[in-house]
């Protein structure tokens, strides 16, 4: 049998409920509303405001690491799918560490390379370009590291 009407869960627990939710959303517009005045926040209730705030503004910057390999014939530019790799592996193992300059990892990818495309890698060449978005102009600096794997 069901409850009278009036008893149990009511008009009011659904009152309740919708102050609550409207309560947890107008706690939004607080963190909004101080910093018109001046006042900095660094949290919403619920969210890392700090991490969102400032999203916008300069600069930005992107690090972009390549991999050349240089054989006997040509130079060639190294991606995941020359060394049989995953993209996020890839960089892991390879990208980031040959452009910091480990040449352990690049002897490990020169003779990766060299089996998959049956010809000798002689030197590979990690390569780390910062770019730097300020306003209108765009700064790079690029680094070059190479790196002798053969005789």
């Amino acid at each position: 049998m069901g409850r009278p009407p009036g008893t149990g869960r009511g008009p009011l627990s659904v009152r309740a409920r919708s102050a609550f939710i409207l309560a947890v959303l107008g706690l939004q517009a607080v963190p909004v509303a101080r910093e018109f005045n001046g006042a900095r926040e660094t949290l919403w209730p619920f969210l890392a405001w700090g991490m969102y705030r400032h999203f916008g503004e300069p600069p930005v910057e992107a690090v972009v690491h390549r991999v050349v390999a240089v054989t006997a014939d040509d130079v060639r530019p190294v991606g995941p799918e020359d060394a049989g790799f995953e993209r996020f592996a890839f960089r892991r193992y390879f990208q980031v560490p040959i452009a910091e300059g480990d040449s352990a990892a690049a002897a490990e990818l020169a003779g990766l390379l060299g089996r998959r495309w049956r010809t000798p890698v002689r030197e590979i060449v990690g390569v780390e370009g910062a770019y730097t978005l300020v306003g209108d102009s765009l700064h790079e600096a690029v680094t070059e590291r190479r790196l002798t794997t053969g005789p």
